[in-house]
């Protein structure tokens, strides 16, 4: 029987620097996420949505008695696990080095990720302000850099993901029946008020903290190494 051997990373949504449970306690905060493997590093996009009541005005809908729920907003994230560091990616330089009619990124979303003769190519969108740029990109890790690609995501070939890092197999925390290109997802619904119970879009779990862990686990036959890993902005 396989052992659990740890958390591959414990990442804690305050140190994302994100809306905080205990400001806004009747809210619902869905984390999606996918571990893109190669088998040895990951690319991890991560989306955190809040929810609030639909109760929108001049609906005649009291908050109080909302039977539904709506998404108020919401930020993506791409993270890189290079198999003993996991990195929070920051676009915000390559961005503006590679356009420069633009000075700031407000958020990204990346649509997938494939690994192909020993390179990572991602399909993502850009969010400058007043703006949107979609294109297919290599990223090269080793530098923590991308450059365009002139290729649309159709015409590449599929290439391959996997289950495991460097022989550990990849335990999602909630797993969802959704992909995220080839990946899994992992879906997880967290509250820390009963009341929004009524109205939670999906199956919610009620928390006792503002602060709450996202992870997903690493394990293999007959080890009990610990992988607890930090999470670090990249350069």
């Amino acid at each position: 029987m396989s052992k659990l051997v740890g958390y591959l990373f414990p990442l804690i949504l305050a140190l994302l620097m994100l809306s905080s449970l205990a400001s806004a306690q009747g809210e619902i905060l869905e984390t999606r996420y996918a571990v893109m493997s190669n088998g040895s590093d990951a690319l991890i996009p991560l989306d955190i949505l809040t929810y609030v009541p639909y109760c929108p005005p001049l609906s005649g809908i009291d908050c109080h008695n909302a039977t539904t729920g709506e998404v108020l907003g919401g930020s993506s994230f791409l993270l890189y696990f290079d198999g003993s560091q996991l990195y929070l990616l920051n676009f915000t330089p390559a961005v503006i080095a590679l356009y420069p009619n633009y000075y700031s990124l407000l958020d990204l979303q990346l649509h997938d990720a494939r690994f192909i003769n020993g390179s990572w190519y991602i399909n993502i969108t850009f969010y400058p302000p007043l703006a949107e740029i979609t294109g297919v990109y290599r990223f090269n890790p080793g530098k923590f850099c991308i450059e365009p690609v002139n290729i649309s995501w159709p015409q590449l070939p599929t290439g391959e993901l996997k289950d495991s890092i460097d022989g550990w197999k990849i335990v999602l925390q909630s797993k969802s029946s959704e992909k995220w290109g080839q990946a899994n997802v992992s879906d997880t619904w967290v509250t820390m008020s009963k009341e929004a119970l009524r109205w939670s879009p999906g199956p919610t779990e009620i928390v006792n903290s503002s602060v709450f862990p996202v992870y997903f686990l690493l394990k293999k036959e007959n080890k009990k190494e610990n992988l607890v890993r930090s999470l670090t902005s990249s350069p």
